[in-house]
């Protein structure tokens, strides 16, 4: 009753019950320095590690490296055509794109490159809706093994092509 009676704020003898009950702090607590750049590099961790991959566009437009790999990509897809720019059709829905960014490192770890890759958002897709067909060829081990027999035994040259 006695911190009702000393503190006008408190209007209830249950604010001041919880008030008395709560444990009391006889200092503030000040970091030290050591442990405020050890937030600062916890923080920053993820950006200066080998697997600190920026997760979106966003975290990587700001990084030179990053924002080369992504202007190569683009090119890639513009000379390859990839893809053709076409009028939506009413009614559909335009399936949505995202950025996978990846650091490409050599055997003994250092730096090969920034790799940008722009994806479609394929879980949205509908099939009927948005694809018909689903191509995925996958050759059976026999059938490599067999042309492999067939070029050695003709004295063929054999060029591998990855699609």
């Amino acid at each position: 009753m006695e911190l009702v009676k000393s503190n006008p704020l408190l209007k209830t003898r249950l604010e001041a019950t919880r008030i008395a009950q709560a444990p009391k702090l006889h200092h503030r607590f000040n970091p030290s320095p050591a442990v405020q750049l050890s937030r600062v590099i916890t923080r920053l961790l993820p950006q200066l590690t080998p697997s600190g991959e920026p997760s979106n566009y966003f975290e990587a437009k700001s990084n030179q490296e990053w924002v080369r790999a992504m202007n190569a990509e683009i090119d890639s897809i513009n000379k390859n055509e990839t893809w053709k720019l076409v009028e939506l059709p009413r009614g559909a829905k335009c399936i949505g794109l995202k950025w996978v960014f990846k650091i490409k490192r050599n055997a003994d770890g250092t730096l090969n490159k920034y790799k940008a890759r722009l994806v479609a958002k394929g879980y949205v897709q509908q099939p009927g809706i948005n694809f018909d067909d689903v191509f995925a060829p996958v050759a059976r081990i026999e059938t490599v093994r067999l042309l492999i027999a067939l070029a050695a035994s003709n004295g063929w040259e054999i060029h591998h092509l990855a699609v």
